[in-house]
Formats: structure tokens, C-alpha cells, sequence
């Protein structure tokens, strides 16, 4: 029986290299691999999954999700369906009605679905279509990342071009110092505490 996954963490916890390895393995047993990721990501280029250490894969970009786009853009699914299987990457952008499409494309079709996205943005707010996943998904894991003061990074933070916090602003913001040279919207992972240090501090 097919199950929709969600796999969260911070920012460089190294999601897409597992989505990446995980696809490749499955495209060595001969099953059809379907990637999409929004389209809002565009770091490292259109239509593309990357990680910061140059693995990279074909995706497609994608605003909404639906089942019937998933089937036209992907043949194989309707005649394959027990060796097919989709990617999804930078869930968190998606909304929930595109969330239920996944459930959807697992229940009534038998593909598997695995994502991978954030929880919580740099605001300490838990995302939408991660909300909607954790509420649909039949596996739910966490990819572990570590603060600086070396515990678990749980948290993330958001800094302009002088480094200095940016809190509210707009939700969905891409951003990473690794493609942008000006450093606008830089993230720190880090742990609720570090978190709360820097975005809530305390008069001591």
C-alpha cells in the first residue's frame, strides 16, 4: 500500500541530498521517478533540484499540485503505478489544497509520495503545507541538523544584508548567502534557544 512521507528539518540539513540519493536509488531499481519542487525556488536554476554540494537533479517547477497535472506530466504513474513513484521538494510553499492532491495522487492511484520541506519559518510559524502533511502524511520524519552551541537546530533565523535580523516580512522569501552574492535574506539554523536569544531576547 502506498504512503505519502514527510521529511522536515531546518535549512542545510541536507534534504534535497537525501531526496536526490533516495531518487537515484529507486531510478536503479527501475521505478519511475516523478520530481517537482515549487517553482517559487529558483536558486539554483528553473526546473531544477539542488544541494549545496552540486548534486542536483531534473524537477519540475510547479505553483499548484493536482492530480491530473501530476498524471499528464507523468504517463507512467497511470500504467505503472506499482514501480512509480514522486518526489517533492520545498513542500512547506505549497498550500493545503495541493497537499490533499498528494494524498489523493497515494489513495486513489497507489503512488507513493515523499517530501521533503521545513516545518517552521524563520518567524518560529509553522508553514501551511506542512501543517496539511503533518496532519495527512502516514510517515513523518525529522532530518537532525546542529546549532552552533551544538545542540539540535530546531529553529531558523533571517538576516538582511547587514546581518541584522529581519523579523515579520513576508513568509515565502528564498534566500541563501551560497547564491547570493549580496547576502539579502540570509538563514542561520539553530536551536530554540540561539533562536530565542536573537529573535526574542530577554532583559537580564
Amino acid at each position: 500500500m502506498a504512503k505519502l512521507h514527510f521529511y522536515y528539518a531546518v535549512m542545510n540539513s541536507g534534504k534535497s541530498i537525501d531526496l536526490i540519493r533516495t531518487r537515484h536509488n529507486y531510478m536503479s531499481l527501475g521505478f519511475n521517478t516523478g520530481a517537482i519542487t515549487h517553482s517559487a525556488d529558483n536558486r539554483f536554476g528553473l526546473n531544477k533540484i539542488a544541494s549545496r554540494i552540486g548534486l542536483e537533479c531534473d524537477a519540475i517547477g510547479m505553483d499548484k499540485i493536482t492530480v491530473d497535472d501530476l498524471l499528464k506530466l507523468f504517463p507512467k504513474f497511470k500504467t505503472e503505478p506499482g514501480k512509480s513513484i514522486l518526489f517533492v521538494d520545498e513542500v512547506q510553499f505549497f498550500d493545503p489544497k495541493s497537499i490533499f492532491e498528494l494524498s489523493n495522487l497515494v489513495d486513489y492511484h497507489n503512488i507513493p509520495v515523499i517530501t521533503y520541506g521545513l516545518k517552521i519559518d524563520s518567524n518560529g510559524n509553522i508553514w501551511d503545507g506542512s501543517r496539511e502533511l503533518i496532519a495527512l502524511a502516514n510517515d513523518i520524519k525529522e532530518i537532525k541538523n546542529i546549532c552552533k552551541c551544538g545542540s539540535k537546530a530546531t529553529h531558523i533565523l533571517r538576516y538582511d544584508a547587514n546581518h541584522d535580523i529581519i523579523r515579520g516580512g513576508e513568509q515565502l522569501c528564498v534566500g541563501d548567502a551560497s547564491t547570493n552574492p549580496e547576502k539579502q535574506n540570509t538563514y542561520e539554523s539553530v536551536c530554540r534557544k540561539c533562536w530565542k536569544d536573537v529573535y526574542h531576547p530577554r532583559g537580564r
